[in-house]
């Protein structure tokens, strides 16, 4: 969604130097702003409320939707007033930067824990091939008790199993 955000913008920019004798490029910021909109709902939109909700308590709440409304009224105010074509493609070139930057540690992410994980699956598959041979060991071993019928062969059995241990 970021990436659509990203390019939605720059197209706004773009729209936005011909906006002032063109009326296709007048409905294509409306349409870009619209779209930003609905983007920016599905995707960014409702993640600071859900996560406020989650880690604050009920004053440190009233104090950062405090914040965040009145960080809205001052971006309304200051808006006009600085709004050109520029602004916002430097706004979607950052927002594609911030994208690039967050899947890169993502993968860098995923990676590290891939290869953490990875490393205990070969120790315990070591220690389950080590139970195999030595339970494969006890088996030969309790054959060869039961195929013994004297006491000699049993104590030149047990005279063998004390040189190998």
């Amino acid at each position: 969604m970021s990436f659509l955000m990203a390019g939605d913008l720059v197209g706004l920019g773009i729209a936005f130097f011909y906006l002032d004798n063109n009326t296709v490029a007048q409905v294509f910021c409306v349409i870009f702003i619209l779209l930003f909109v609905v983007l920016f709902e599905f995707s960014l939109g409702p993640i600071p409320w859900l996560y406020m909700a989650e880690i604050m308590t009920e004053k440190g709440l009233s104090i950062a939707i405090l914040l965040n409304w009145l960080m809205t009224i001052l971006m309304a105010v200051v808006t006009p007033f600085v709004i050109s074509g520029e602004l916002f493609i430097v706004f979607g070139g950052l927002c594609g930067v911030v994208r690039i930057v967050s899947i890169s540690i993502s993968i860098y992410r995923l990676h590290s824990s891939v290869y953490s994980f990875s490393r205990k699956p070969r120790v315990l598959l070591r220690l389950k091939l080590l139970n195999f041979i030595q339970e494969r060991r006890d088996q030969r071993a309790n054959m060869l008790v039961s195929k013994m019928n004297t006491k000699h062969e049993l104590a030149h059995l047990s005279h063998r199993a004390n040189l190998f241990y």
